[in-house]
């Protein structure tokens, strides 16, 4: 168990409170700290204090009973021995504690729930341990704490993102889409009470089927050499349901859910799918970020150039790409405000011709342009971003790009000076969970690592494991993808198969040319979801459907969902297994959300299926000249949190562009090599070193 010297009381209520498990799925992670007590710890109480304080509440998920709470005195996620501790709850799952008055609102509330304790709303046991956590209230006085799966994922994103708990409560009502707060009691009959119980059940049992398949892992080699234990397991269950909570969200407010004779077999089955198809709910991605806490943190630097390598690929000398974030000494120099500043380099020969960019993982994307709640802007190459300085814990807060992104990071760092090059690239880096830039860590480095020899990594080497959070993101869009239309009547659409005059069938066989969309009132009249019937189509692929339906003039896309869509019988390989979602506007600032097939050779879209319905709205952010109009979206489907951004459609300057907002809240991993071992790469295969 990794031990932190920490000295200051505050510093042991912070960092604890940032590093140490909130939200389990069998065990709490335990940290010792010294100077921050165990039991009684500094918090117990001197002679001649007031009486204890009572801190009621009750324990929910359906009510629980046989349930255990604590005073969490020192803070670390836990029920330790001597903390106040209250009798197995009752079959409404409340509890009493009595604790010492001057500590009273200044700790959370942890419930340990054992696998037999019994769950009211089905009357059955758990069926696997689980701890609650409900945040510290800040009230000295006598009080009641409701305990619930959405109170603890509040704590969970108060620990990843170092937010106040009023702060974390908003956003996880926000993911969530609650009428109600996070830390409210839902039990109840009014539907924002029982949507939000709804929720808290999904939550539970995507929990114990995410650590059901992690348990394959327990006491394995994690991807940084340690030995992962159950309260790794307990931890990644914990960062990805956090991420996932959109997507829980939306499964849960799924009619069929509700409606179901069996509403708890419902909640299984809606878990079990979560955790197969959702990117946030990744076992492997999920126990990478929590392997990286095994390491050192990575403390606050020195002023003088830094780099670290994020990515590279590497096929000739004439062929390679990478990444890497950097900084002279005058950046890693704190400004008036503590600040310190990076530039993003992106990197890449193709055919010999060598190019450089910033933002964006292709150079055709480097101009995407974006809304930093002031003005509408660019990225460009050399522009310098921000973050504070890095704290004992190795946490930092960064802004990207002026506003294109702001979140919170953590380093851990290991050194891996006198290795080999080729050792740790296929031990260390090719065995990382994820990618990092379009480069998946399985392919990072030379194709051919024989180049390389039997280099090895020079001195003051080090590779740094860093979990970053964003907590904003900017509406964004790609200034080179206007979306276009063939006019309205085209997509008004029609039988095709034997009336060749149809507008719609000569847009499907190009005859005519696509024209870009002006205004976003122009795009809710063409794409209204009027499909054009054409003759069935037969490739080397396979064969189309019958009917054949071609609705690409007539909805919009939302983006593609990869091994998503099953192939019809009969079609071969005539369509992908991608699902193209798409939008189609029903008047009324309605809209239909609907999944369609995609053509192999072409990528025309084909044969729709309506999968929700919702509503846009339109708002106008800046003054002129810097102006736009936003279209976005409400309750979109289930099968659209798979996606990692959320589409929205911007209009400026008489063209309507694709757009987006990338997910927040999601814990990323990521591995990047220092500056002394990043150029050892790029020595040994012949690019240029990095020189900030």
């Amino acid at each position: 168990m990794k031990t932190l010297d920490l000295s200051a009381s505050t510093a042991c209520s912070t960092s604890l409170y940032r590093l140490t498990l909130l939200f389990a799925g069998t065990a709490a992670l335990a940290l010792t700290l010294p100077g921050c007590g165990g039991g009684g710890g500094n918090d117990e109480p001197a002679a001649g204090e007031p009486p204890p304080v009572a801190i009621s509440g009750r324990v929910v998920d359906g009510p629980l009973q046989g349930a255990t709470a604590c005073y969490d005195l020192n803070d670390n996620g836990a029920c330790d021995s001597g903390e106040p501790t209250s009798a197995a709850t009752p079959a409404d799952g409340s509890f009493t504690i009595n604790v010492v008055a001057g500590v009273a609102g200044r700790h959370a509330v942890v419930v340990n729930v054992p696998a037999t304790a019994i769950d009211a709303d089905t009357g059955a046991a758990v069926g696997a341990p689980l701890t609650f956590v409900a945040p510290a209230t800040n009230n000295n006085g006598a009080q009641s704490v409701f305990v619930s799966p959405l109170t603890t994922l509040v704590a969970a994103q108060m620990r990843a993102t170092g937010a106040t708990a009023a702060e974390a409560a908003a956003v996880v009502q926000a993911q969530a889409g609650l009428d109600i707060s996070p830390l409210q009691d839902f039990t109840g009959t009014a539907p924002a009470l029982q949507e939000a119980a709804l929720l808290a059940r999904l939550a539970v049992q995507t929990q114990i089927a995410l650590a059901a398949s992690m348990a394959p892992q327990l006491g394995q080699t994690s991807a940084t050499g340690g030995t992962i234990t159950q309260a790794d397991i307990d931890l990644a269950t914990v960062n990805a349901l956090r991420a996932a909570l959109p997507a829980l969200a939306a499964a849960a407010a799924d009619p069929v859910v509700a409606a179901a004779t069996n509403v708890q077999q419902a909640l299984v089955a809606a878990a079990a799918d979560l955790v197969a198809t959702q990117p946030t709910l990744d076992a492997a991605a999920a126990l990478a970020a929590v392997a990286a806490a095994q390491l050192p943190q990575g403390a606050a630097g020195t002023a003088e150039p830094t780099a670290t390598l994020r990515a590279l690929s590497f096929t000739d000398a004439n062929n390679w790409n990478y990444r890497a974030m950097a900084a002279n000494a005058g950046d890693n120099t704190p400004d008036n405000a503590g600040l310190l500043r990076f530039y993003d380099i992106h990197r890449q020969a193709v055919g010999g011709v060598v190019s450089t960019w910033g933002l964006g993982t292709l150079q055709s994307r480097s101009g995407d342009t974006y809304w930093n709640g002031s003005l509408w802007r660019t990225c460009e190459f050399g522009f310098r971003s921000t973050q504070t300085q890095r704290d004992a814990s190795g946490f930092a807060t960064y802004n990207y790009c002026d506003g294109y992104e702001k979140g919170t990071s953590q380093r851990n760092v290991l050194d891996i000076s006198g290795q080999t090059l080729a050792s740790v690239i296929t031990n260390r880096i090719r065995t990382f969970a994820g990618e990092d830039s379009g480069i998946a860590y399985a392919n990072w480095g030379p194709t051919n690592l024989a180049i390389l020899g039997s280099a090895t990594f020079p001195a003051g080497s080090e590779i740094y494991y860093q979990t970053s959070t964003p907590t904003e993101n900017a509406f964004a869009y790609d200034v080179n993808a206007p979306v276009t239309t063939f006019g309205t009547g085209a997509a008004a659409g029609g039988d095709a198969r034997n009336n060749t005059t149809l507008p719609c069938f000569a847009a499907f066989n190009a005859q005519i040319t696509a024209f870009n969309v002006g205004t976003l009132e122009q795009l809710t009249t063409v794409a209204t979801g009027n499909p054009c019937t054409v003759n069935p189509q037969t490739d080397a692929n396979g064969s189309s459907t019958n009917p054949n339906l071609w609705w690409g003039a007539t909805s919009v896309s939302l983006g593609t969902v990869t091994d998503a869509s099953v192939q019809p019988a009969g079609t071969g390989n005539f369509y992908t297994t991608s699902a193209a979602l798409r939008v189609i506007f029903t008047g009324n600032s309605s809209v239909r959300y609907v999944s369609c097939l995609t053509r192999t050779s072409s990528g025309s879209i084909r044969n729709c299926t309506e999968v929700g319905s919702g509503t846009y709205a339109i708002q106008t952010l800046g003054t002129a000249p810097n102006i736009a109009r936003v279209m976005t979206f409400s309750n979109l489907p289930t099968i659209a949190q798979r996606l990692n951004f959320t589409r929205i459609f911007v209009e400026r300057d008489g063209v309507v562009y694709l757009g987006y907002r990338s997910n927040s809240n999601v814990t990323r991993s990521t591995l990047r090599l220092n500056l002394t071992a990043g150029n050892a790469v790029l020595n040994a295969v012949g690019i240029a070193p990095i020189t900030p």
